[in-house]
């Protein structure tokens, strides 16, 4: 047979070259340089002349990479012309599902199905390709087309490239919510599913900018069949941690479709509302709060609540609103000891200080706490040579500068500071 010759002659010409292990493999053909113009071209016309020709293996070109044909291949010819691929390893489906050339991939797939779910170089199929892009019609047929035939629908969506990136990634990635809605019908146990870095499609959506397609899946019908998993990312950060730290607006959506994100700690013990304090989201704190208040009153792996973190970046509406709607977090000490004043002091952030204090008297009590060390926040300023924060402290009729800490050298009476302001 025409299939045999070529696989011996190939595999003769081979044997008188010098390669490197790996780079070409015997009994593999390359894509016939004329499908490969109509594939690109979309010409289906130049595919049915190919298609008719008795000798299409004569064109084929050594020292290119190819899908693996068994030298007993008993294939029809117009099946086996379709079975060449380019260096990269990209079949003729591959390539016209790339280009949206609907017609002609029709005609490919009744004449050779197995190209549904061949992988190229990178491990990618033409699922893959269609998914990146965007091109939700071919994504449905071939979806369908793979139902129809003998391959099972599973294996063509949840094939995985190189990455691990399923369709559905491919089409977080670059933004495609008409497909990610089409392949959230077909199978929403897609969206549970991780990359190589541990990101789930939502996560990478997000961390993308792809919020046409995040607010697709968190709108999807099929949303409620997904697990936990379907939010997570690297370093046990969920959805809500990476909108947070991007600034994405989409926490509503979120914590609408699941709450219990505020509570969720990643490996460094933060839950989301750590991140928001830090960065100032004051929507989102608002958001988070209002969700699961007690959120406030968790600490992260180095005992800094969220009122730490606001405090020690400078964050006053964040403060003001963390105490109004949970009044005893004024009462919470990090690790240190040190509650947000101390921590306020030590970031020399006084005018958080003047501003909650303020606004809310009654916190002056907290001037004159001492953290594990003994050291009250004048000790803080002092240790930091923060002559603003100190000449504040001690003009303040509350603040008592006879305090000893655990090491009285660090004591303000013995630096002489007594008197100052």
């Amino acid at each position: 047979m025409a299939g045999e010759s070529m696989t011996s002659k190939t595999a003769q010409t081979y044997s008188d070259l010098e390669v490197s292990p790996g780079e070409v493999q015997p009994f593999r053909i390359s894509i016939n340089p004329k499908l490969l113009k109509a594939a690109r071209s979309g010409d289906k016309r130049i595919l049915d002349e190919l298609l008719q020709q008795k000798d299409f293996f004569s064109e084929a070109s050594v020292g290119e990479i190819a899908i693996t044909v068994p030298e007993d291949a008993q294939t029809q010819e117009d099946t086996n012309c379709l079975l060449g691929v380019t260096l990269e390893g990209n079949t003729v489906l591959h390539i016209v599902a790339s280009r949206g050339y609907l017609e002609i991939a029709k005609e490919i797939c009744r004449r050779e199905i197995s190209l549904l779910v061949a992988p190229n170089t990178r491990l990618d199929t033409p699922l893959h390709c269609a998914a990146r892009a965007g091109d939700d019609k071919m994504v449905s047929f071939i979806i369908q087309f793979a139902k129809e035939g003998e391959i099972e629908e599973r294996r063509v969506l949840r094939a995985k490239n190189r990455d691990e990136a399923n369709v559905l990634h491919e089409a977080a990635k670059y933004n495609h919510a008409s497909v990610a809605k089409v392949l959230m019908e077909e199978d929403a146990g897609l969206a549970s599913m991780s990359n190589s870095v541990g990101m789930s499609p939502l996560y990478l959506a997000i961390m993308t900018g792809s919020l046409d397609v995040a607010k697709a899946l968190l709108r999807s019908s099929s949303w409620e069949k997904t697990s936990l998993a379907s939010y997570i990312g690297p370093n046990k950060k969920t959805a809500l941690h990476a909108a947070i730290l991007l600034g994405q607006g989409i926490t509503q959506d979120l914590l609408d479709r699941k709450p219990m994100l505020a509570k969720v700690v990643d490996s460094s013990r933060r839950i989301p509302l750590h991140y928001a304090a830090s960065d100032g989201h004051q929507v989102t704190v608002r958001l988070s709060l209002e969700s699961d208040p007690p959120t406030a009153y968790q600490p992260d792996a180095n005992g800094s609540f969220p009122m730490h973190i606001a405090a020690g970046t400078g964050n006053v509406r964040i403060l003001d609103h963390i105490l109004k709607q949970c009044p005893a977090t004024d009462e919470l000490l990090d690790e240190e000891g040190k509650n947000f004043l101390h921590v306020a002091f030590k970031c020399g952030n006084l005018d958080v200080v003047k501003k909650i204090i303020s606004k809310r008297p009654d916190l002056r009590k907290l001037l004159n706490d001492q953290d594990n060390e003994g050291n009250t926040p004048l000790h803080t300023a002092v240790t930091n040579s923060d002559q603003g924060s100190v000449h504040f402290l001690l003009r303040d009729k509350t603040v008592r500068v006879n305090v000893f800490n655990h090491d009285a050298r660090l004591h303000p009476s013995r630096l002489g500071l007594q008197n100052a302001g």
